[in-house]
C-alpha cells in the first residue's frame, strides 16, 4: 500500500507488512568442521520502521551424520554469524552407529526485533560436534521465510 504523496501510512499493530522468501535446493553442503559455516540458506529484508518485528520461519530438510558419536549442531543467525536461534543441538547422536545416517530435518520459527530500517539478513549454519573423525551433512531441500510484522 502506497500513502499519497505528504501523507504518512503505518498499518496497524501485528499486520504483515512485508514478506520475503528464498529456497536452497542444496545439493549436498558436507563439513568436518566444528566451527558454523553457511549451508547456503539465506534472505534479506528491509525493515520499514524501526518498531517492526521480523518473524523468521525457517525449515531444512535432508540433514545427516557419517559416523556414530558424530551429531549436527544448526543454528539460526543474522548475516554477521551471530546466533539467534538454535535448531538443533546434537542431531543425530548415535554412538554405536558407525555408518553414514539420515537425521531428518528441522524447523522453526523466531521472532527478532532488530529497531532498524537498515537490510537484515538471515541465514542457516551447521557444524560438526561430538567426535571430530566425522562429517555432518545438510542436503534436499530448505526454506526461509521473513515476515515484516508492524510493531
Amino acid at each position: 500500500i502506497q500513502a499519497p504523496a505528504g501523507y504518512n501510512l503505518a498499518m496497524p499493530a501485528g499486520h504483515v507488512i512485508q514478506t520475503v522468501h528464498a529456497n536452497s535446493s542444496v545439493t549436498r553442503v558436507t563439513t568436518s568442521s566444528t566451527t558454523y559455516i553457511n549451508t547456503g540458506l539465506t534472505a534479506t529484508i528491509t525493515p520499514t520502521s524501526t518498531t517492526s518485528k521480523i518473524l523468521v520461519v525457517v525449515q531444512h530438510t535432508g540433514l545427516a551424520a557419517s559416523a556414530g558419536n558424530c551429531y549436527l549442531n544448526l543454528m539460526l543467525a543474522d548475516g554477521s554469524g551471530t546466533e539467534l536461534l538454535s535448531l538443533e543441538t546434537q542431531a543425530g547422536y548415535m554412538p554405536s552407529h558407525a555408518a553414514e545416517r539420515s537425521i531428518g530435518g528441522t524447523g522453526s520459527s523466531y521472532l527478532h526485533s532488530p529497531s532498524t530500517t537498515s537490510a537484515i539478513t538471515y541465514k542457516t549454519m551447521f557444524k560438526l560436534s561430538g567426535t571430530t573423525s566425522g562429517n555432518v551433512f545438510v542436503e534436499k531441500q530448505a526454506g526461509i521465510t521473513l515476515m515484516e510484522v508492524a510493531g
